[in-house]
């Protein structure tokens, strides 16, 4: 008898679950709820709490620090009043040894090679290039993205949030499709993802339309697209308020920005 959105509510609650796993949330976001009636109905004998062990378990906890990170984040990395002892970096230290425990788990050590491969790379992968951009002071200059949702994931989690990152194609099907199914927001916050970068079509998806264009930018994602060439293309993104293109002709590019008014700065001209 709860609201589709109050099943998914709880579920985040007592599952300690993030929303970033959609997988886990299809069944109650996209399934057919059952009647008041017919949860009475049902006859279950099972323990109202359950710890999950190993890596599943490891995951769980992974999640919690990360949401935690997540909601400093949206406060400029203010310390949260209701939770003072919460910190961003002890946080993303933590995920970084759960991450490294997890690698040496006899469930992960036995895993399938590609499993074992996705997961020591991305964590050796994102914990260099989050020192690096540490190191050069270039977290606020730089956006990571990358084809593969587990990547982005596993650079997240090593770097605490402090680089903006592109979207995954799930986290962009997110923005398209559910705020049209009504259930954008709450459980369904594409966050952390800062930049939509996408082509104009995806099948038969009009992805340059203004429509969804506002509907990223009011979720607080930018939206950038790849690669444009053609003039009128060009035109018509600016005018429908694309936030950035990119182009293997800049100085095209260039004179399509002036001409709507934009104040531009000098070319870059790269050196040797």
């Amino acid at each position: 008898g709860a609201t589709r959105e109050q099943a998914i509510a709880e579920m985040r609650q007592w599952c300690g679950t993030s929303s970033k796993y959609e997988g886990l949330y299809a069944t109650i976001a996209f399934g057919d709820l059952p009647t008041a009636a017919e949860s009475a109905a049902y006859e279950f004998d099972f323990a109202p709490v359950h710890a999950f062990p190993g890596f599943r378990n490891a995951m769980v906890d992974l999640a919690r620090s990360w949401d935690t990170v997540e909601a400093l984040s949206k406060r400029e990395w203010a310390p949260d009043p209701s939770h003072p002892d919460a910190s961003a970096r002890n946080e993303a230290a933590k995920m970084v040894d759960i991450y490294e425990q997890s690698a040496g788990m006899d469930e992960c050590r036995s895993a399938a090679d590609d499993f074992r491969s996705w997961l020591d790379a991305s964590l050796a992968s994102s914990k260099r290039l989050a020192e690096a951009l540490r190191r050069l002071n270039l977290e606020d200059r730089v956006i990571v993205g990358s084809f593969h949702g587990e990547t982005l994931a596993a650079f997240r989690e090593v770097s605490g949030g402090a680089v903006l990152t592109s979207g995954a194609s799930g986290e962009i099907a997110r923005v398209m499709l559910l705020p049209a199914l009504g259930l954008a927001g709450g459980a369904f916050d594409p966050a952390p993802v800062a930049v939509l970068q996408i082509p104009l079509q995806a099948g038969p998806l009009d992805l340059s339309a203004p429509g969804f264009i506002r509907r990223a930018q009011t979720l607080g994602q930018a939206v950038q697209y790849w690669t444009i060439n053609d003039l009128s293309t060009m035109e018509r993104l600016v005018l429908a308020g694309a936030d950035g293109i990119m182009t293997d002709d800049v100085p095209a590019l260039r004179a399509v920005l002036k001409a709507q008014g934009f104040a531009l700065p000098a070319p870059w001209i790269a050196t040797p």
